[in-house]
């Protein structure tokens, strides 16, 4: 018995015909299941691009914050007049700290 949705539809009902006729050609299927793999491909290459794009952000604002965390150091020990090697040894040892959270 036809169900009601294609009732009076003759559009829907060809399209009903002929996707079970697809359906249950071998052919059909190995070219739908091909299709199928290169879309999941390409949205894993996505995926993967989106991933490598957020993590290379967060290096750059990382760098950045670093970098600003470094000269405000720097400023504040020569503000309080301490010798360039006691500012070197003071950056050095924030930036193995950094590395060890890391």
């Amino acid at each position: 018995m036809e169900s009601s949705f294609y009732q009076g539809d003759e559009y829907i009902k060809e399209l009903a015909r002929r996707l079970a006729i697809s359906k249950a050609s071998i052919e059909w299927r190995r070219i739908y299941m091909y299709d199928w793999i290169f879309e999941s491909s390409k949205l894993e290459e996505a995926r993967e691009e989106a991933v490598a794009k957020a993590q290379a952000k967060s290096r750059a604002e990382e760098e950045t914050r670093f970098a600003r965390f470094t000269a405000d150091l720097t400023a504040k020990l020569q503000a309080a007049g301490l010798p360039l090697e006691t500012i070197s040894s003071a950056i050095a040892s924030s930036m193995k700290a950094a590395q060890t959270k890391a």
